[in-house]
């Protein structure tokens, strides 16, 4: 076997040493540097990536942060509003049931005069017929000197 010759031990160490820092050179020039290259420009895009996502993220808190006082504005409004209108409301109720409550009285008012009149209209016709009865009843017992205008004067002279 050749390698193992020792005639050739001093070539093959030289063209070794050659080989090895002809690959050194090569990766030391070339290749290397690409990878370095293509590793910073990775962690360039990835830093630049992250502050995107930063300032997007800002961008976003500032969003919600202003979406969450929006909220809370229109909360506010809207408790404001409905507390207005429920005043609204009960002015308003107010003023219905103080109008139902005036046409009652004027309906009560009106209903117990009609009441009195028929009333009085009752009772003048009660005591006319009571002046007949009376006078009719007088007439069968025989009295027939008093008229029906004595037994009105006695009953006009009684209330």
């Amino acid at each position: 076997m050749p390698q193992f010759d020792v005639s050739t031990y001093l070539t093959q160490i030289f063209w070794l040493i050659t080989t090895f820092f002809a690959f050194w050179f090569v990766m030391d020039k070339f290749i290397v540097p690409q990878i370095r290259d293509c590793i910073e420009d990775r962690k360039r895009k990835y830093d630049d990536i992250i502050l995107k996502a930063e300032k997007i993220n800002r961008k976003a808190m500032a969003s919600l942060k202003k979406y969450e006082e929006a909220i809370a504005a229109a909360k506010i409004s809207a408790t404001e509003k409905i507390k207005q209108n429920e005043n609204e409301l009960k002015e308003i109720l107010a003023q219905k049931e103080k109008d139902v409550l005036q046409r009652l009285d004027e309906k009560i008012k009106e209903s117990e005069e009609y009441l009195n009149t028929e009333l009085e209209k009752t009772k003048a016709k009660v005591d006319k017929l009571a002046e007949e009865t009376a006078f009719s009843v007088l007439q069968k017992l025989g009295i027939d000197n008093i008229s029906i205008e004595d037994v009105e004067k006695a009953s006009n002279n009684r209330g």
